[in-house]
């Protein structure tokens, strides 16, 4: 799904676009938004194909196979750390990621409008400048893992609960893909933030599964 798909529901300097989504099934239930700086929205998804996948019919153990994929990245990640063979990789921090500047994010929404819970994957390619955020709002999941996946310069990837704390964050240098996952006791609202430490192209994915 291209942005040319797309319909405008904003005119002048701030752009929303909407589109309907549908299911495996063929179903209607479901809406893309994306919202921001008319300018910065077409810079960052001008050559931007969604892809969307929402099936209401996927096993429980399916879903919770594909999300565990993210996780089974981490724990990858924290075997080799937990090694001690690279200790300097255990100090090396970057700067904090600035506060967000409006006039330089834009916003992305996956949300059902009819229906009940599903497994959900989403992703996108982007071009993103350094100091740029793309803020990413998925459905109400009890599961959700997420990468963004730099192919040049270098992007992190942040994870807030939409009304609390930094649940999580990944902020690797360069090219590295960065992970973030969730696992509630109940439902996440959750707010995901890719930031352009450096300015560069690159591709996010997600996957997750809402209530039941």
């Amino acid at each position: 799904m291209k942005l040319a798909e797309f319909k405008t529901a904003g005119k002048g300097k701030n752009a929303v676009l909407v589109a309907t989504v549908a299911d495996q099934t063929g179903a209607l239930d479901y809406e893309l938004r994306i919202a921001g700086p008319t300018a910065g929205v077409k810079r960052i998804f001008s050559k931007t194909d969604f892809t969307v996948t929402i099936d209401t019919k996927r096993s429980a153990q399916d879903a919770n196979t594909e999300v565990a994929k993210y996780t089974q990245a981490q724990t990858q990640e924290f075997a080799q750390l937990a090694k001690l063979e690279k200790t300097l990789d255990l100090h090396s921090i970057k700067r904090p990621a600035r506060e967000p500047d409006p006039a330089k994010s834009v916003y992305v929404s996956l949300q059902r409008l009819r229906g009940e819970g599903t497994f959900w994957a989403f992703g996108f390619p982007y071009l993103l400048l350094t100091g740029w955020n793309i803020f990413v709002f998925p459905p109400p999941v009890l599961k959700l893992g997420a990468t963004v996946a730099p192919l040049t310069g270098d992007q992190d990837i942040f994870l807030n609960s939409l009304f609390g704390p930094l649940l999580g964050s990944s902020a690797k240098g360069g090219i590295a893909p960065d992970t973030v996952v969730f696992s509630g006791p109940g439902m996440g609202l959750l707010r995901i933030r890719i930031f352009g430490f450096a300015g560069g192209l690159g591709n996010f994915g997600m996957a997750g599964i809402s209530l039941p």
